[in-house]
């Protein structure tokens, strides 16, 4: 059977990063090279794959909507090119890029898979090689079903626009608490085809950019909070505003000077 072939965006975090005196530092082509190095990832079965990097390299708290707009951009230019795409990315803000690009592109036809690391694949103890192996694994099994965006780490796949990182420190970084897992790698790998979006037909790949990200703010409410913080959010530039309430969305209502602040905005 033919190779599979993947398209990997390397937009900068830990994974690729090269020790120095100032500890870890994002080196250009450095990941190409460790890579190109590691017989694993040429192994039987492993698909092809071809590295495009963001220059500079990014940490991932330096990550903004308009490079949202680059990765979403490159995708879309080589969709039909190959099997799938996997976008190795910082663990801080890899949740947020999941969840844009999986509304930025709409009628995705390929697996999209956001992984990195807690640790460098420089090292000979990291997550790295785990994480990157699996992703391109997935994607030479089930690049026939799968047509989102996900997101995987420590032997597991998510749900892109349902992750969220939680944890600094261990290899298990990420988490879907309120989705199950797609899949679960051990000894063999279990994946939920029940859970996967089902694969688009005939509609055109569509993709939006210059989407107003910067113009919704978040609200997470917290006792004591004061309508004056809740009414100075809601000025411009702020077009949209999301309120993280309690449990099932309760808000305070006996101070009802917030209910009348978010009455006035609407």
């Amino acid at each position: 059977c033919m190779s599979k072939s993947v398209f990997i965006i390397y937009t900068g975090g830990t994974a690729g990063m090269k020790k120095s005196k100032k500890g870890y530092i994002p080196c250009s082509g450095y990941l190409q090279k460790l890579l190109l190095k590691n017989s694993k990832f040429f192994a039987s079965g492993m698909p092809n794959f071809t590295i495009s990097e963001f220059d500079p390299l990014l940490d991932s708290a330096n990550i903004r909507p308009t490079h949202w707009e680059q990765i979403a951009q490159q995708i879309v230019e080589n969709h039909d090119l190959y099997d799938g795409f996997i976008v190795i990315h910082g663990t801080d803000t890899m949740a947020y890029t999941a969840s844009a690009l999986s509304f930025m592109i709409e009628n995705l036809k390929k697996p999209v898979i956001l992984t990195g690391s807690q640790i460098p694949l420089s090292e000979s103890r990291n997550d790295a090689e785990t994480n990157i192996l699996l992703s391109l694994s997935l994607i030479a099994s089930y690049h026939e079903i799968m047509s989102e965006v996900f997101v995987c780490f420590d032997n597991s796949l998510f749900r892109g626009n349902r992750t969220t990182k939680v944890d600094a420190d261990s290899f298990s970084a990420m988490a879907s608490p309120n989705f199950p897992k797609i899949v679960k790698a051990g000894v063999y790998i279990d994946c939920r085809t029940d859970l996967l979006r089902k694969k688009p037909l005939d509609e055109s790949l569509v993709s939006f950019s210059r989407m107003h990200f910067g113009a919704v703010a978040s609200i997470r409410l917290f006792p004591g909070i004061r309508s004056e913080y809740i009414k100075n959010i809601l000025q411009p530039p702020a077009q949209a505003v999301i309120l993280e309430c309690y449990g099932a969305g309760n808000v305070p209502n006996n101070d009802t000077s917030i209910l009348d602040t978010i009455r006035e905005a609407v």
